[in-house]
C-alpha cells in the first residue's frame, strides 16, 4: 500500500474539541443564566447556522439573541456566554503541530464563526505570539468564511479545491462522527478524536496512515 510518506501529504485539523479544548456546557449554563434555551434560540429560524456559514453578521446574531430576553443587555455579556465554551489551547499542541509541519501540508477546518474566532486568534496571539497559531497551517477554513460547513460532503468538497489537495492524500482529525462521515464521502482517509488530541498523537497518526 505504500508508506505514510508517500501516501499522505497532508493532514486537515478540526479546531474545537481537536486543538482546542472545549465545553459546550459552559456556554449552554452562561445562557440560561440569562435566561436564553439555547435549543430554542438554535431553532428560530436556523440563527446559529445562518451565523456558522456566514450568512448573518454578528451585530445581527448579537441582536437576534437580545429580542428574547425581557430585560435590556449588554452585547459584551452576550459574547461572554458565547465565547464561555472556548477553553484553553496547551501550548504543546502547538510543538506536535510545528513537528508534523516538517513533513506534511496542514490545514484547519472549521465550523465555526466571527466572534469564536476572533476570541480565539486574541488567546493564542497573547499565548504564542501573534499570527503564531494560523502559521501553523498551509491553508485555514473557516465555515463563516467559505459560506459552507461540516458535515456537508459539498464542505469538505471545497476545502479540498481550496487547498488544491487530493483526498486520498489526506488525513481529517475531528471529534465528530457525523463530520468524519461528510468526509470520507468526499473521499478523504479520517481518525475521529475521541478526546482532544494528547503528546503521542504523532505516533497514532502515523500507525493509522500505514494500515490505510
Amino acid at each position: 500500500m505504500g508508506s505514510f510518506k508517500l501516501m499522505i501529504k497532508n493532514i486537515l485539523f478540526d479546531l474545537g474539541g481537536v486543538l482546542l479544548n472545549l465545553d459546550q456546557n459552559k456556554t449552554i449554563s452562561a445562557f440560561e443564566n440569562l435566561g436564553i434555551e439555547l435549543e430554542q434560540v438554535n431553532l428560530h429560524a436556523g440563527l446559529f447556522t445562518d451565523f456558522e456559514t456566514g450568512k448573518c453578521s454578528a451585530d445581527f446574531f448579537l441582536a437576534s439573541l437580545k429580542q428574547l430576553i425581557p430585560a435590556p443587555i449588554a452585547s459584551d455579556l452576550l459574547v461572554n456566554a458565547w465565547n464561555a465554551m472556548l477553553l484553553d489551547f496547551p501550548a504543546f499542541r502547538i510543538e506536535i503541530l510545528k513537528e508534523l509541519q516538517k513533513e506534511y501540508q496542514l490545514f484547519l477546518f472549521s465550523n465555526t464563526n466571527s466572534i469564536h474566532i476572533a476570541a480565539v486568534i486574541n488567546d493564542t496571539d497573547r499565548q504564542f505570539g501573534k499570527g503564531v497559531f494560523e502559521s501553523m497551517f498551509n491553508g485555514v477554513y473557516y465555515s463563516h468564511e467559505i459560506g459552507l460547513r461540516k458535515p456537508d460532503v459539498i464542505a469538505f468538497e471545497k476545502v479540498l479545491e481550496l487547498a488544491d489537495i487530493k483526498g486520498h492524500e489526506t488525513i481529517f482529525i475531528d471529534d465528530s462522527p457525523a463530520n468524519i462521515s461528510g468526509a470520507q464521502k468526499a473521499g478523504i482517509h479520517t481518525v475521529l478524536a475521541k478526546h482532544a488530541i494528547e503528546k503521542n498523537f504523532v505516533a497514532i497518526i502515523k500507525a493509522f496512515a500505514t494500515s490505510v
